[in-house]
């Protein structure tokens, strides 16, 4: 974490005794982000420390965290409120901790060919920076004695984040405290440059910080003067980070393009004019066709054929003389597409693929995949770039963070979201308990799902983490309650973004004056934020407020309807006739077309349901008959049950199609009235496998004493390591008190991991629930870097 940005969050704070405790929890060896929430926790309890946080707390950033300081009395959607409620096998099952690392969840796609994607080659300029700190520090260039009269100066702490600049791990830090003392900062830069042999470079800020760096590009021009005034008021619009980017553009170049579009025309105007105001100038801003802004550092030549092509292609040329023959001779003849795999860590599919289009100042629509998977953890997946040649892509690798892009190939087809078979996961689960011998109750359990498999259920990813879940919206936009939309989404919520508690509540003591919410409404919130906006254009054009709310999300919320609908039936199903097969149940008429049946990845957020409708119109499924069920020609394996939609065949038993009509009709809706004036809330419905047996189910227990102990490698971890297996053995580990489970599965495209967890480990799988706690545990006396532990 940069030291200057610790310090801007501790002057935001209101509370000196909030800004002591959070302090003291930094000097234990916390990262921000956890000593943050390791403070909110605690102050929310008037028992003893506990060291426990959720493990949605986790994922979140600082702008997105959790309300955990409320009256307790809102624990958020749990699985009984979307319809999941039964299990399959009989055993008692255990208790454990996952995700405490996000080297615990390993995802590696599976291709159509139902081969596991793997890193093949990691192209030379993008191989990984080592995180951990070298013995550099030996160097004959550096001077010991130096760095311990620095250190003395700017603090233990301050040495360690420059130790990280050294290694590659950040790209600068900066001094705890503003130095005011001109003599003391000449002491700095002197002591710096003996200490670390001029590798580390110094400036000071404005705010009299030092800034510590490898190299030149992060300082600022010294002729540039910022109106500080006017880059606060574009701060309140775009956040620190983006204010970071234009003063490090009006240095080194490049372009910042805004992610949300910004509609209002005056809106607009008052930014341009910001810009010059807060740079003099030195920054030149244009409005793109997707009323997204774009800020490039304005030219010093007004004569626009230095400013051209030549450069352009002497960099293309120097691009191609710097990637490595193996990288070209794999990728082919060029074509239309590049192919590519994606390893990242701890990332969202989504963020990764709009920051290689920013970086290659393309559309994000430019980039695809064939599925998202999960943020915490560390994946492996192909996808997709339009007309982008092989060595710019792994440019990008020098810029990246956890981020490589490698194997490339050249095609004349693009990816289809879907075009994948599944996911391979190895999953570790620590500290794990139960009543009685557990590893004896993990074995059971683990047999269980694999000779039985486990309910296919939605699970709760789908549903979302805040008071209201998204299928409660869904119900408004299907009932075509426009009001009711606006008013659920914007209603004050316990379990919401901190940030916008604020515009919640101004909303509700004044919905007639939308402006005012919005002034406060962060634009994290996506949704919220571009309803506000619209009602601001038009207080009485709801259905063009909700409108205004990106495609995606409008469809999540249906969506969202349509997957409870269907994991309440599949649980009364479940309940009523267990595993057996039934007359009535239903099979996929065409089993070519299996492959296309509810193509939703784990965690997608909904991104597959826009698959256009032309891919499953052929998908059919029919009753199976009393002689198709003497003959033992079909499994429960290949029984579905349909989404509600216009399109579909529902179950002849009629028990359970009185249990689509009851759970709708509860919402007043109608499962054979799903067609809508608004054409993307008309429905047309799938089917999806009620039951679903994972492949290749493999487990190791493993006894670790470290509490964040790694346990599988990562696909980079194999390639510098080929001689180890992907499952560390227990002569690798120090053994201890604590006992850990590494579980191996294969799931299909449509299937969650964590309701297979659910199954095995038969506990609540809400993001409050049990299986997601996370303990917090100091590591004494280390000085390595939090960012991998929890």
């Amino acid at each position: 974490m940069k030291y200057h940005l610790i310090e801007q969050y501790f002057s935001r704070l209101r509370s000196d005794i909030k800004a002591a405790s959070i302090k003291r929890y930094l000097s234990r060896g916390f990262s921000l982000r956890f000593a943050r929430r390791y403070y909110y926790f605690m102050a929310s309890t008037e028992e003893p420390p506990l060291k426990k946080i959720r493990h949605d707390l986790l994922d979140k950033s600082y702008d997105q965290a959790l309300d955990i300081s409320g009256d307790g009395k809102d624990k958020g959607i749990v699985e009984q409120d979307v319809g999941i409620s039964q299990y399959l096998g009989d055993h008692s099952g255990f208790r454990g901790v996952l995700k405490q690392r996000y080297t615990d969840f390993l995802v590696n796609e599976i291709a159509l060919d139902g081969n596991v994607l793997h890193v093949q080659h990691v192209p030379v300029q993008a191989e990984p920076k080592s995180k951990e700190v070298e013995n550099t520090f030996l160097d004959s260039r550096f001077d010991t004695e130096a760095k311990s009269s620095l250190a003395l100066v700017i603090g233990e702490e301050c040495i360690q984040a420059i130790e990280k600049v050294l290694t590659g791990e950040s790209e600068s830090c900066d001094t705890p405290t503003t130095i005011n003392d001109k003599d003391r900062r000449s002491t700095i830069h002197n002591l710096t440059r003996k200490a670390f042999g001029g590798v580390i470079e110094t400036h000071k800020t404005e705010s009299n910080n030092i800034v510590f760096s490898r190299g030149t590009k992060t300082k600022l021009k010294k002729e540039i003067s910022i109106d500080e005034t006017a880059e606060n008021k574009l701060k309140e619009y775009f956040g620190e980070s983006c204010i970071t980017r234009l003063r490090e553009i009006i240095s080194t170049g490049g372009s910042y393009q805004t992610e949300l579009p910004i509609d209002d025309k005056d809106e607009r105007g008052i930014i341009h004019r910001l810009i010059r105001e807060a740079y003099h100038s030195s920054l030149d801003s244009k409005t793109l066709d997707s009323n997204c802004l774009e800020f490039k550092r304005a030219s010093q030549s007004n004569n626009p054929r230095k400013r051209g092509g030549k450069h352009n292609n002497s960099q293309s040329k120097s691009n191609i003389n710097n990637v490595d023959k193996i990288v070209l001779d794999r990728a082919g003849a060029r074509s239309q597409f590049t192919r590519f795999t994606i390893y990242k860590e701890n990332k969202e599919t989504m963020e990764v693929c709009r920051l290689i289009a920013k970086f290659l100042r393309k559309q994000p629509k430019s980039v695809g995949v064939a599925g998202t998977k999960d943020r915490r953890g560390v994946t492996v997946q192909r996808a997709f770039i339009h007309q982008t040649p092989v060595e710019r892509l792994v440019s990008l690798n020098r810029a990246f963070r956890d981020i490589v892009l490698c194997d490339f190939e050249y095609s004349d087809s693009r990816l289809k979201l879907g075009d994948l078979k599944g996911n391979e996961f190895y999953i570790t689960i620590r500290n794990i308990k139960g009543d009685g011998p557990v590893e004896e109750k993990a074995n059971k359990s683990l047999e269980s799902l694999k000779t039985t498999g486990f309910i296919n259920y939605y699970g709760m990813q789908r549903f979302g983490t805040h008071s209201v879940s998204t299928h409660s919206i869904g119900i408004y936009l299907l009932k075509k309650d426009w009001a009711g939309v606006i008013k659920v989404l914007l209603q004050p919520q316990i379990l919401a973004i901190p940030e916008s508690k604020a515009a919640r509540e101004q909303y509700a003591r004044d919905p007639g004056n939308p402006q005012a919410a919005l002034d406060l409404m962060p634009r994290s919130c996506s949704a919220e934020h571009a309803v506000l906006r619209g009602l601001v254009r038009s207080s009485t054009d709801m259905l063009g407020a909700i409108m205004n709310i990106p495609r995606n999300l409008r469809l999540m919320y249906v969506h969202a309807y349509q997957s409870y609908v269907w994991n309440c039936v599949v649980s009364e199903r479940i309940r009523l006739f267990g595993t057996g097969i039934v007359p009535g149940d239903l099979v996929i008429d065409n089993q070519e077309a299996t492959q296309a049946v509810a193509q939703d990845n784990e965690d997608s957020e909904f991104e597959e349901d826009i698959i256009d409708s032309r891919d499953n119109q052929f998908i059919r499924a029919r009753p199976i008959t009393e002689a198709e069920i003497t003959s033992g020609l079909f499994t429960i394996y290949d029984i579905v049950m349909p989404t509600p939609g216009f399109d579909v065949v529902y179950p002849e038993n009629k028990e359970l199609r009185s249990v689509y009509e009851a759970v709708m009709s509860r919402d007043s809706l109608d499962p054979y009235d799903m067609r809508r004036s608004v054409k993307e809330f008309s429905l047309s419905g799938s089917y999806r496998h009620i039951l679903s047996k994972p492949e290749s189910v493999e487990w190791w227990f493993r006894n670790y004493n470290d509490p964040v102990q790694q346990m599988v490698r990562t696909d980079i971890d194999i390639i510098n390591s080929p001689e180890h297996s992907r499952v560390y053995s227990q002569d690798e580990i120090t053994s201890g008190d604590n006992l850990g489970l590494v579980l191996r599965l294969k799931l299909g495209s449509s299937q969650y991991a964590t309701m297979a967890l659910r199954e095995v480990m038969k506990i609540e799988t809400s993001r409050r629930g049990d299986m997601l706690d996370v303990r917090i545990v100091p590591r004494p006396n280390s000085a390595e870097s939090t960012n991998n532990d929890i």
